[in-house]
Order: structure tokens, then sequence, then C-alpha cells
């Protein structure tokens, strides 16, 4: 009997979890990684989880801390097209 996609997911999360910890990620200060990854990848269809394997999917955890390390403010920049004659 196989496992459901939903089964497959949550196992393949709790590797990429053991990853990024293996990776050094359990120092971002996130707490509990593998709750993390499963939030933040709640509406990802399991079959693309599969797809892309736990080392990618623990990778995550790299840009949480360059969004922590990050200096300065945000900007966004917007060039409006002129609009008429």
């Amino acid at each position: 009997m196989s496992e459901s996609t939903a089964e497959v997911a949550h196992t393949l999360l709790a590797e990429a979890a053991k990853a990024a910890e293996a990776a050094g990620a359990d120092s971002i200060g996130v707490g509990d990684l593998k709750r993390y990854l499963e939030a933040y990848y709640r509406h990802v269809p399991p079959e693309d989880l599969v797809s892309a394997g736990p080392q990618r999917l623990g990778a995550v955890a790299a840009e949480l801390q360059f969004a922590k390390n990050r200096t300065g403010k945000a900007r966004a920049t917007y060039k409006g097209v002129p609009v008429g004659p």
C-alpha cells in the first residue's frame, strides 16, 4: 500500500527540516523549523514539493536568514507611462 501524497509531503518536509538544520539553519531563530517549512509551503501542491526535493525545500530557510540581516528600507520604484496627447 502506497502513502498518500499528503503523507509523502509531510515526510518530505521533515527531511527538508533535517537538511536545513544540518546546513546550519537551526540558528535562524524560528523555533520549530519543520513547522516553519510546513507553514511556508502550505499552499503548494504536494506533487510540486516532491519534484523539488528536500534540499531545495530546506533552502528557503536561507531566505529568512537574509531577511533578518537585511539593513535599510525596502524601496519600490514606479515609472508612470504618460497617458494622453
